[in-house]
């Protein structure tokens, strides 16, 4: 009866030990996933929006119409402050959206030049009549 007890005892220390076991992998696991992105995060901002080589300077409109070198209203339009904001501070979808909403635009491209250039493209819609 006490060989039983013996071996029901180890049997389930082991059980324990292999449970701890486990438990200890798993965290260590959490633990190494996030400081992976903590660091890689940090990284990112550091070398891109965190970066001052990345300020916005110029901003480039071409378009067949009237949107052509009219640098100053796009910007005012978008919400972007050439020699405030970085390069990477606006998401360029929304910024893609945004430029689309504009009267008389059809389509707009706009792209990153690294380090300071914002590059928009816009594809007007063509008048059906014109007034005045």
């Amino acid at each position: 009866m006490t060989v039983s007890g013996r071996k029901s005892k180890s049997t389930a220390q082991k059980r324990s030990r292999k449970y701890w076991r486990i438990v200890l992998l798993l965290s260590g696991f959490i633990i190494v996933i996030a400081l992976l992105v903590v660091i890689f995060g940090g990284l990112f901002w550091v070398l891109f929006p965190g970066n001052p080589r990345f300020q916005l300077k110029r901003i480039e409109v071409h378009s067949d119409g009237w949107w052509n070198n009219r640098e100053r209203l796009i910007a005012q339009r978008l919400g972007v402050t050439p020699g405030e904001d970085n390069l990477f501070d606006h998401h360029l979808a929304a910024l893609r959206q945004r430029t689309a909403n504009l009267p008389g635009v059809a389509r707009a491209e706009i792209d990153r030049i690294p380090p300071d250039t914002l590059r928009i493209k816009i594809t007007e819609r063509i008048p059906r009549a014109f007034l005045g």
